[in-house]
């Protein structure tokens, strides 16, 4: 079983990974790396990203066994009563499968939905 799941990425960060491997500023810091689900992507972009220019979206394929060997971890680390992917460890370059520049035009939440729906459609038909 695969899931997809997404990382707003700074385009940057991501076209310098090394070995094969992709860890961002967050994962050095906080010792996992976001993610978050396709529900999930106008929120966190509206909360962490707006405004900022140089993202990518990264799409991560993970498989069952990352959720048994605890390395991927659905958790609420805030307390708002959503429970939000955090992947314990760098992202192999291999369990990317796609990416596409993020340049929303408009912060209205149901234009970000629908922005977002058409990225993904976009990179998964590729």
């Amino acid at each position: 079983m695969t899931v997809l799941y997404y990382h707003i990425a700074e385009k940057s960060q991501f076209e310098a990974a090394q070995n094969g491997i992709y860890a961002p500023d967050a994962y050095e810091a906080e010792g996992f790396v976001h993610l978050c689900s396709a529900a999930q992507l106008s929120g966190v972009y509206e909360r962490y990203y707006k405004g900022r220019k140089g993202l990518v979206l990264l799409f991560i394929a993970f498989e069952q066994e990352d959720f048994l060997s605890r390395t991927l971890i659905l958790e609420d680390l805030t307390n708002s009563g959503e429970r939000f992917p955090h992947y314990y460890a760098p992202i192999p370059i291999q369990k990317i499968k796609g990416h596409h520049p993020l340049e929303p035009r408009d912060d209205d939440p149901l234009t970000l939905d629908k922005y977002f729906l058409s990225v993904i459609n976009k990179v998964s038909s590729l």
